[in-house]
């Protein structure tokens, strides 16, 4: 996939996340092309834009801090997804859905083309970080997706639905707040060792 078609993907899912999902439906990608095609650009373009948020609006942040904060965040998003798929996956049986881990990963991945475009405009305008609420509108992106990944209908859709935002919400805010914890740990531990 190439730039173009990535945008416009990214543009399809915020503008008619509904048709986008039954073109994803009718696609034969697999983990590794969604993964290539899809997500690693999402995660260079947070992860640069982190970078540069930190270059613009840093006060006395040096610059390793600046690339272990972009590390961080880069990681967090990716293994927010992971682990996200996994545990929905898993879950999918009991609210008589699909379990089938590429459709589960394709759901959470294009699920999260909200959460990743506000969170990247967040990252480089750090004063107005506000933005990030935009990152809700995901939950509609993957309640739409739903039918269309998971064969999830009825009164399942709306409690796997909740549970599979929840699940994500979690996931993420539990990542972020660890791995932003343990990279401030090791900073400071190897601050404190270059300084005796």
């Amino acid at each position: 996939m190439d730039l173009i078609e990535f945008f416009q993907r990214a543009k399809n899912f915020i503008v008619s996340p509904a048709e986008e999902w039954q073109v994803i439906k009718d696609e034969q990608a697999s983990r590794s092309g969604v993964v290539r095609n899809y997500l690693l650009p999402f995660i260079s373009l947070l992860a640069i834009t982190t970078f540069l948020g930190l270059l613009l609006f840093r006060n006395y942040v040096t610059i390793s801090i600046m690339i272990l904060v972009t590390v961080v965040t880069s990681l967090g998003a990716f293994l927010s997804i992971y682990i996200s798929a996994t545990i929905i996956n898993e879950l999918a049986p009991k609210f008589d859905s699909k379990k089938d881990f590429t459709s589960t990963f394709k759901l959470v991945t294009y699920s999260y083309t909200a959460v990743l475009i506000a969170h990247s405009f967040a990252s480089l305008l750090l004063p107005l970080f506000f933005i990030v609420i935009f990152g809700l509108y995901s939950i509609y992106i993957l309640w739409m997706g739903l039918g269309p990944m998971m064969e999830t209908t009825g009164e399942n859709r709306l409690i796997f639905g909740i549970i599979c935002s929840l699940t994500i919400l979690v996931i993420y805010v539990f990542l972020h707040t660890g791995l932003g914890a343990l990279s401030t740990n090791l900073f400071v531990s190897y601050g404190m060792n270059t300084l005796t």
